[in-house]
This record gives structure tokens, C-alpha cells and sequence, in this order.
């Protein structure tokens, strides 16, 4: 599927999707598409409830994706830290294909 032909409902679920496998600059553009659909969306909004349903909705989004984000940054955390105590048992120089484990 290319991602021009995503409707407005799906483009959330693309956004969440890229932050959770931490493709973030694809992320950026689709939501920048997604910020533009939904400007045109508030465009045409004929009232007052219907603006205020799109702000929600917007809301709602960019707290879900900051969350996401947030999230992602803390388990690349975790895992840096967990490789570099790792870093103690190894010895990271490389002969050749073959690590040596310090003894």
C-alpha cells in the first residue's frame, strides 16, 4: 500500500505503527500528511462540535505519539545500558571473526 493512498482513521495507526519500530523520520512525514488531512478536515468542519471533536481528536493523537516515543527512547535506554554492562565480560577488540570472553 502506498502511503498517499492511507485514509485519515488508518494514517493514526500508520503513525503508531513507524514510532513503535522506531522509523521516526517516516513517522515525521506521516504525520505531517496526517496534520495537513486533518487542517483540511477542520477547513470543512461545519460547526462549533465538530471543530472541537477534531481539536480532541488532535490532542489525543499527539499525546498518544509522544507517549509511543517517550516510550521507545526509554527501552533504547534500557538496552544501551544493559550492552554496556555486557561490555565488562567481553572484550570488545576483534581478531579476525573471533571475540574473546575475558576470563
Amino acid at each position: 500500500m502506498h502511503t498517499n493512498e492511507v485514509h485519515v482513521p488508518d494514517r493514526r495507526r500508520l503513525v503508531r505503527r513507524l514510532i513503535e519500530e522506531g522509523r521516526y523520520c517516516e513517522a515525521r512525514s506521516e504525520l505531517l500528511i496526517y496534520c495537513h488531512e486533518l487542517h483540511a478536515r477542520l477547513n470543512q468542519a461545519g460547526g462549533k462540535t465538530q471543530t472541537e471533536s477534531l481539536q480532541s481528536e488532535w490532542d489525543e493523537f499527539l499525546a498518544e505519539a509522544r507517549t509511543y516515543v517517550l516510550a521507545g527512547r526509554a527501552h533504547v535506554a534500557i538496552r544501551s545500558q544493559e550492552l554496556r554492562k555486557l561490555q565488562r565480560f567481553l572484550n570488545v577488540t576483534q581478531s579476525g571473526r573471533t571475540w574473546s570472553l575475558l576470563g
